[in-house]
């Protein structure tokens, strides 16, 4: 009797500790949502938490069985479990949206994601071999085509401005999230310049440094692009300045048409907008369309202040297709590391993205050289 008392005893004392462990868990699980709400609620760097819906309930039913608060420690809002960085989709966005005017290559070039270092494509640089042969007439060998391959790296770019903690605890509005977007508008406005004038040297390779030539299609060296002459030194014609622009219509073959289109500097355009066809009719065609491009000889007109200005020897207008001409290659989103540890009392936002371009069909895009020859 006595031993049945005491196992009962012990069976209450098991009771009331096993009760007040599930009270501690309950407590501990509460404070931890409690933290969520509470950090949720804060303006978070990138615009929203990257902590989806079910990875936090994943999370809570763990440590609501277990009692481990790994499962919830773990659960480090946007930081990459390897690198410490954060992927900050709305600064991608920010990129992206910018206006058209500040970034028309982008809008106009194909864009590939890439999972490596660097995208290699091969590119057929010339047609195989054929003719016409008679019903019973010998079919010897022909020619195959040419296969050359580009290559093109992702390059990075970046930005590490930094701001005082103080700053940044007592602004009157999310100074992080305006830095942030001053950063993606300073990444598009350094790529859309890489992607006209870049060297390809730890950047973009951009349309005018490629090595040039006045050779047609069939003739020219794979790897140049095809200028069309103005007919003066830094200047159209005084006599017939738009049989220029008709030429560079004409030297593009025909598939291309179909989505060709102009690139040019603000003041390349003004000049065109003064010619006139020999009926004295402009050849600029204002776009009634809201948000509409203006047509040159039925085309649709871009501008891109990284052009080069009208001068000697200057490739100061681009036409042709340039989704088919230049591919654009993103490695990864955009990538912020916060250091507040280096220099105190300053946070460094050390942000970073991998991009690249090139010319990947030489023919597909024509330039106009205001000279000579």
């Amino acid at each position: 009797m006595k031993e049945f008392k005491e196992l009962i005893e012990k069976q209450g004392e098991a009771f009331v500790a096993f009760k007040e462990k599930q009270e501690e868990r309950l407590v501990l699980l509460e404070d931890a949502v409690d933290e969520h709400i509470v950090k949720s609620q804060r303006p978070s760097i990138g615009g929203s938490s990257s902590i989806g819906t079910k990875q936090l309930s994943d999370g809570l039913r763990e440590f609501a069985r277990t009692g481990d608060l790994e499962y919830i420690k773990a659960m480090s809002v946007g930081s990459d479990s390897d690198g410490g960085y954060l992927q900050v989709n709305e600064l991608a966005k920010a990129i992206y949206n910018v206006p058209p005017s500040m970034a028309p290559m982008r809008s106009l070039a194909n864009t590939i994601k890439i999972g490596t270092s660097a995208l290699e494509i091969p590119v057929s640089a010339d047609w195989p071999a054929g003719d016409w042969v008679a019903e019973t007439g010998s079919r010897s060998e022909t020619d195959s085509p040419t296969i050359k391959k580009v290559t093109i790296e992702a390059n990075e770019i970046y930005c590490a401005p930094k701001l005082t903690q103080k700053l940044l605890d007592d602004a009157a509005f999310n100074l992080s999230d305006w830095l942030l977007g001053r950063i993606g508008e300073k990444f598009a406005t350094l790529e859309e310049t890489a992607y006209i004038t870049g060297d390809g040297v730890g950047e973009p390779k951009g349309l005018t440094a490629y090595d040039t030539s006045s050779d047609g299609d069939s003739s020219r060296t794979w790897g140049e692009i095809q200028y069309v002459k103005s007919g003066a030194a830094g200047a159209f014609t005084s006599d017939a300045p738009t049989d220029a622009l008709v030429n560079v219509i004409a030297e593009l073959a025909t598939p291309y048409h179909s989505n060709a289109s102009w690139l040019m500097n603000r003041s390349t355009a003004a000049t065109i907008r003064k010619l006139k066809d020999e009926q004295g009719r402009s050849l600029w065609e204002p776009n009634t369309q809201i948000g509409q491009p203006p047509l040159l000889l039925g085309y649709p007109v871009y501008m891109d202040d990284n052009m080069p200005a009208i001068a000697a020897d200057s490739l100061s207008i681009a036409f042709g297709d340039f989704q088919r001409a230049y591919t654009i290659v993103n490695r990864h989103g955009v990538r912020l590391i916060l250091d507040n540890l280096s220099s105190k009392p300053y946070s460094i936002f050390y942000c970073y993205r991998r991009v690249g371009g090139g010319v990947v069909d030489f023919n597909a895009i024509k330039l106009m050289k205001f000279a000579t020859s």
